[in-house]
């Protein structure tokens, strides 16, 4: 590309393309496409927030359903404990209790908002460190492994739940609802975080970068445009009109010198979030790693229970002298009682024998 066609290009808003300006405007498709995702996974991961609680509340609803059915049926104290007051606060929990969750539902509104709010403070500048927030600062800079307490081990006591059936599942109730909180602040808040930092970080200079060509561009078309000038002058160019196109010399200079030193460190930075983003990926599996472990072990911890609540559904098929698979086989009719050793191909034999003697009868 000539000088004049360059210049020409520049007058007319098109901007001249220098190898940097190429290699930032791929990465810019890059990071877009990578920021799409990015916003996918957090999507995702939202849904699989609200399937926890989803799954708690039909969880719940179930208890309660069952409760309702047997509450006044020898089964009680196996259902709610030793105490059959209907006054006694276990009693009364079975009924399901939708307070927790509407304030988790909330969670994912108020991470969204934190997180806008705190990356408003991040400098749009390239050679800006990509700082994480307090948050994250604390956390790592522990240096511990075991990032997340379980709810036993911050003292809430899942371990002395009283064994019955409603207070197991009322326990962990608390424990999915909890985990659904730790779920939403900690992965999910760590990705729109991250996806905050981002998006203002880059599209912020993205946008100065921009400008800063456009002002080269300027430059490059003003100091060409006084070199015809001076070109044009057979006799010599005035002192004046060298003073001018020095100056603009010098400008363009630093134009050209800010343009390639800011675009220079925005590709590094874009390239090192979108080819190495899976730098940024150990910190959430570690965090979901953490989660599932403390939680998972939480739960059996509580589930451990219903080996004493089903020893006493146990004691009472003793008393009451019926199996603790249940009794369907004694409750079909006499004539539907099929004997198990018997050859399907008998019993398919022996259904036809029956209907041509009811046939023979009707006819006689």
């Amino acid at each position: 590309m000539t000088k004049n066609t360059a210049s020409a290009k520049a007058k007319s808003g098109v901007l001249s393309m220098t190898p940097l300006d190429q290699s930032v405007d791929e990465a810019e498709k890059t990071y877009y496409l990578f920021s799409a995702k990015l916003k996918a996974l957090i999507s995702t991961l939202t849904d699989h927030h609200e399937a926890i609680l989803a799954f708690n509340r039909s969880q719940m609803q179930t208890t309660t359903a069952i409760c309702e059915f047997l509450i006044n049926s020898p089964l009680s104290q196996c259902l709610i404990g030793a105490s059959t007051d209907e006054n006694n606060p276990i009693v009364l929990r079975y009924k399901h209790d939708e307070s927790k969750e509407d304030k988790d539902g909330k969670l994912n509104e108020h991470a969204s908002k934190k997180t806008k709010a705190d990356s408003k403070k991040t400098k749009a500048d390239p050679s800006t460190k990509n700082d994480t927030t307090g948050r994250n600062n604390n956390l790592w800079s522990s240096g511990s492994t075991h990032l997340f307490d379980s709810a036993i081990e911050n003292g809430t006591n899942f371990d002395k739940v009283e064994a019955s059936f409603v207070a197991v599942l009322n326990a962990t109730n608390d424990l999915n609802l909890t985990h659904a909180k730790n779920y939403m602040k900690w992965v999910i808040g760590y990705l729109v975080e991250l996806e905050e930092i981002l998006s203002t970080r880059i599209e912020g200079n993205l946008f100065q970068f921009r400008q800063m060509r456009q002002v080269y561009a300027h430059y490059t078309d003003k100091v060409q445009g006084l070199i015809d000038k001076v070109g044009k002058k057979k006799k010599g160019a005035s002192s004046s009109l060298q003073d001018k196109l020095e100056r603009n010399r010098l400008k363009l200079s630093g134009a050209e010198e800010a343009h390639n030193e800011f675009g220079t460190v925005l590709l590094a930075f874009m390239e090192e979030v979108t080819l190495r983003y899976f730098k940024d990926f150990i910190a959430l599996l570690h965090m979901i790693i953490q989660l599932s472990i403390n939680h998972s072990a939480d739960v059996a911890s509580v589930m451990k229970k219903f080996e004493e609540t089903d020893a006493g559904l146990q004691r009472l098929c003793a008393e009451h002298g019926i199996s603790i698979a249940g009794r369907l086989e004694e409750l079909r009719p006499e004539a539907r009682k099929l004997d198990k050793q018997a050859p399907m191909e008998e019993l398919i034999i022996s259904g036809e024998e029956k209907k041509e003697e009811d046939n023979s009868s009707v006819e006689s």
